[in-house]
């Protein structure tokens, strides 16, 4: 399934789907060619020219990716960071009202129900002085990429990804209605898209950080199973910003560390890079987390 998920997305991308691209030559990232690379973490990419390998996903500037597949029912005690410097999550759950777990839907997708909104359950992990702190901090570029099912939310502000202290809003993936989703980047709104988020389904999300771009609506960018959504956000970051990750921050899914912001629905998959993801390097990516976003067999 994964390679003809490949397939499909490289003829998309020869056609120019996916959307428009925006940033500057080589979106960022730690290969500062805008290039892909396999699982594995193999150099690829010459010329700017990606090598699509079967079943790897892009890993330009990957810090973590969580496939949330660790069981298929129950409440495992940690997910697990499937990179080759892995930072695993501890899971919190809420021992209150309807059991949230880990779950499998009818194709076969592993991910964690969160059976109502505002509650504690989570995955986290403070991240003083590890590599999520350490790469972002400093850092121009970024992003998220989460594959969810989103059917209820907070209307404080449901955290999708989220690193933060407290009650802010360090550097968040989040919605606080069902027909927004938003990017706070250093305590700002920086992306705000109108989605119907209810509507969707299971979907790939991506939340791009770019401040090197001259155009104010470019530093941030959203996108929904890889189309762009317009930002509406009144104050997109600074050109040149970068990002401020202080001590204290917890990173976390589906929630933030002091609780009592989940979504209604199921978070199947979650990422983290210092790059800004291209507009073909999201859509090669949500083709094949469209297709399977459980680890490779």
């Amino acid at each position: 399934m994964r390679a003809l998920a490949v397939i499909t997305a490289l003829a998309l991308i020869a056609c120019g789907g996916g959307g428009s691209t925006s940033g500057a030559p080589g979106g960022g990232g730690s290969t500062g060619e805008g290039g892909m690379t396999s699982a594995g973490g193999s150099s690829v990419g010459a010329g700017g020219e990606p090598l699509m390998n079967p079943g790897a996903l892009v890993d330009d500037g990957l810090i973590a990716r969580y496939f949330l597949d660790e069981a298929t029912t129950g409440q495992p005690s940690e997910v697990i960071d499937h990179t080759t410097d892995p930072l695993d999550l501890a899971l919190t759950w809420d021992t209150t009202g309807d059991p949230a777990g880990y779950f499998e839907d009818p194709e076969g997708h592993r991910g964690i129900a969160f059976p109502a909104i505002t509650r504690n359950d989570r995955a986290s992990i403070a991240i003083d002085g590890t590599k999520i702190q350490t790469r972002l901090a400093g850092s121009a570029t970024m992003t998220y990429e989460l594959v969810a099912d989103i059917q209820a939310v907070e209307p404080l502000g449901s955290r999708l990804c989220h690193i933060g202290f407290d009650t802010d809003h360090t550097l968040s993936l989040e919605t606080n209605s069902i027909t927004r989703l938003e990017m706070s980047v250093n305590h700002d709104l920086g992306g705000l898209g109108a989605v119907s988020l209810a509507d969707l389904g299971r979907a790939v999300f991506h939340g791009v950080v770019d401040t090197r771009e001259a155009d104010p609506q470019e530093r941030v960018r959203l996108y929904v199973n890889a189309s762009r959504v317009p930002n509406l956000a009144p104050t997109p970051p600074d050109q040149n910003d970068t990002l401020v990750i202080d001590d204290g921050r917890h990173f976390v899914i589906g929630n933030r560390e002091i609780g009592g912001r989940t979504i209604q629905g199921t978070i199947y998959y979650a990422a983290i890079y210092d790059a800004a993801l291209t507009a073909e390097q999201v859509l090669f990516n949500t083709t094949l987390l469209l297709a399977d976003d459980d680890a490779p067999n």
